[in-house]
Protein backbone atom coordinates (compact mmCIF):
# COMPACT_ATOMS: atom_id res chain seq x y z
CA UNK A 1 0.00 0.00 0.00
CA UNK A 2 1.43 3.66 -0.53
CA UNK A 3 2.05 6.03 1.94
CA UNK A 4 -0.46 8.37 0.05
CA UNK A 5 -3.31 5.62 0.87
CA UNK A 6 -1.78 4.79 4.07
CA UNK A 7 -2.35 8.05 5.17
CA UNK A 8 -6.13 8.70 3.85
CA UNK A 9 -6.99 5.47 6.13
CA UNK A 10 -5.50 7.28 9.29
CA UNK A 11 -8.03 8.53 11.68
CA UNK A 12 -7.41 11.01 14.86
CA UNK A 13 -7.95 9.52 18.45
CA UNK A 14 -8.34 10.58 21.61
CA UNK A 15 -5.54 8.12 24.03
CA UNK A 16 -6.84 8.37 27.96
CA UNK A 17 -3.97 7.06 30.18
CA UNK A 18 -3.69 6.93 33.75
CA UNK A 19 -0.24 7.63 36.08
CA UNK A 20 -0.23 8.12 40.03
CA UNK A 21 2.41 10.47 41.03
CA UNK A 22 4.89 10.14 44.04
CA UNK A 23 5.23 13.51 45.45
CA UNK A 24 8.68 13.73 47.30
CA UNK A 25 8.92 15.89 49.95
CA UNK A 26 6.16 17.46 52.62
CA UNK A 27 4.38 14.10 53.58
CA UNK A 28 0.81 13.62 52.69
CA UNK A 29 -0.44 10.74 54.90
CA UNK A 30 -2.88 8.75 53.36
CA UNK A 31 -2.88 10.47 50.29
CA UNK A 32 -2.17 9.60 46.47
CA UNK A 33 -1.85 11.63 43.56
CA UNK A 34 -3.30 11.03 40.41
CA UNK A 35 -3.10 12.40 37.07
CA UNK A 36 -5.25 11.25 34.06
CA UNK A 37 -3.99 12.47 31.11
CA UNK A 38 -5.45 12.45 27.04
CA UNK A 39 -3.57 12.77 23.92
CA UNK A 40 -4.34 12.82 20.52
CA UNK A 41 -3.00 9.65 18.53
CA UNK A 42 -3.39 9.25 14.37
CA UNK A 43 -3.67 5.11 13.71
CA UNK A 44 -5.16 3.33 11.15
CA UNK A 45 -7.73 1.68 14.17
CA UNK A 46 -8.26 1.60 18.11
CA UNK A 47 -5.77 -1.14 18.63
CA UNK A 48 -3.32 0.70 16.98
CA UNK A 49 -4.09 3.69 18.37
CA UNK A 50 -4.43 1.92 21.69
CA UNK A 51 -0.80 0.63 21.36
CA UNK A 52 0.81 3.90 20.64
CA UNK A 53 -1.17 5.30 23.29
CA UNK A 54 0.75 2.97 25.71
CA UNK A 55 4.09 3.36 24.28
CA UNK A 56 3.74 7.41 24.31
CA UNK A 57 2.46 7.21 28.15
CA UNK A 58 5.21 4.66 28.77
CA UNK A 59 7.61 7.27 27.42
CA UNK A 60 5.98 9.98 29.49
CA UNK A 61 5.91 8.41 32.84
CA UNK A 62 9.65 7.59 31.93
CA UNK A 63 10.41 10.99 31.77
CA UNK A 64 7.90 12.63 34.26
CA UNK A 65 9.91 13.80 36.87
CA UNK A 66 9.77 17.58 37.57
CA UNK A 67 9.77 20.01 40.59
CA UNK A 68 5.80 21.05 42.07
CA UNK A 69 5.20 24.39 42.49
CA UNK A 70 6.00 23.76 46.18
CA UNK A 71 9.52 22.78 45.27
CA UNK A 72 8.85 19.03 45.99
CA UNK A 73 10.07 16.59 43.60
CA UNK A 74 7.45 14.88 41.59
CA UNK A 75 7.46 11.50 40.02
CA UNK A 76 5.23 9.51 37.51
CA UNK A 77 4.66 6.33 37.20
CA UNK A 78 1.73 5.07 34.20
CA UNK A 79 -1.06 2.66 35.50
CA UNK A 80 -0.77 0.35 32.78
CA UNK A 81 -4.50 1.58 32.12
CA UNK A 82 -5.71 3.25 28.52
CA UNK A 83 -8.83 3.97 26.85
CA UNK A 84 -9.76 5.65 23.05
CA UNK A 85 -12.15 7.87 21.98
CA UNK A 86 -12.33 8.14 18.55
CA UNK A 87 -12.55 11.54 16.90
CA UNK A 88 -15.48 12.21 14.07
CA UNK A 89 -12.61 13.93 11.92
CA UNK A 90 -9.36 15.95 12.10
CA UNK A 91 -8.95 18.03 15.42
CA UNK A 92 -9.35 21.44 15.26
CA UNK A 93 -10.35 24.44 17.53
CA UNK A 94 -13.74 22.72 19.57
CA UNK A 95 -13.27 19.27 18.44
CA UNK A 96 -14.57 16.65 21.36
CA UNK A 97 -10.93 14.92 21.78
CA UNK A 98 -12.80 12.63 24.45
CA UNK A 99 -15.80 11.70 26.22
CA UNK A 100 -16.90 9.38 29.19
CA UNK A 101 -20.31 8.78 30.12
CA UNK A 102 -20.97 7.89 33.54
CA UNK A 103 -23.78 6.79 35.19
CA UNK A 104 -24.57 8.98 38.51
CA UNK A 105 -27.09 8.65 41.47
CA UNK A 106 -29.78 11.51 40.38
CA UNK A 107 -29.28 13.22 44.28
CA UNK A 108 -25.70 14.00 43.22
CA UNK A 109 -25.07 17.91 43.66
CA UNK A 110 -24.25 19.62 40.90
CA UNK A 111 -21.39 21.14 43.43
CA UNK A 112 -20.33 17.36 44.85
CA UNK A 113 -19.78 16.32 40.64
CA UNK A 114 -17.33 19.43 40.44
CA UNK A 115 -15.42 18.40 43.93
CA UNK A 116 -15.19 15.17 42.64
CA UNK A 117 -13.80 15.26 39.23
CA UNK A 118 -12.03 18.37 39.74
CA UNK A 119 -11.08 18.71 43.62
CA UNK A 120 -11.58 21.75 45.82
CA UNK A 121 -11.19 24.81 43.86
CA UNK A 122 -8.74 27.38 45.44
CA UNK A 123 -8.77 30.97 45.38
CA UNK A 124 -5.17 31.25 44.49
CA UNK A 125 -5.43 31.25 40.62
CA UNK A 126 -2.15 30.50 38.60
CA UNK A 127 -1.09 31.09 34.95
CA UNK A 128 -2.71 28.21 33.64
CA UNK A 129 -5.98 29.71 35.51
CA UNK A 130 -7.91 28.36 38.04
CA UNK A 131 -6.01 25.81 40.29
CA UNK A 132 -8.00 23.13 42.25
CA UNK A 133 -6.48 21.37 45.33
CA UNK A 134 -7.35 18.34 46.45
CA UNK A 135 -9.03 18.05 49.92
CA UNK A 136 -6.13 15.94 51.67
CA UNK A 137 -8.15 15.63 54.81
CA UNK A 138 -11.16 14.46 53.63
CA UNK A 139 -9.14 12.06 50.92
CA UNK A 140 -7.25 10.32 53.88
CA UNK A 141 -10.06 9.34 55.69
CA UNK A 142 -11.94 7.68 52.67
CA UNK A 143 -11.51 3.25 53.09
CA UNK A 144 -9.96 2.20 49.96
CA UNK A 145 -8.34 5.28 48.85
CA UNK A 146 -5.14 5.37 50.96
CA UNK A 147 -1.41 5.23 48.77
CA UNK A 148 0.05 1.63 48.65
CA UNK A 149 -3.64 0.24 48.57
Amino acid sequence: MSGKNRTRRMKWFAVRSLFRLDVRGTPRPGVSVVEERVVLIRAEGLDAALSAGEDEARAYAGGNRWPNEDGERVVGRYLEACDAFALAGAPRSGTEAYSKVLYINRAASDKGLIKRFFGAQSEETSKEGFRFEPDFERLAKMPGKRSGK
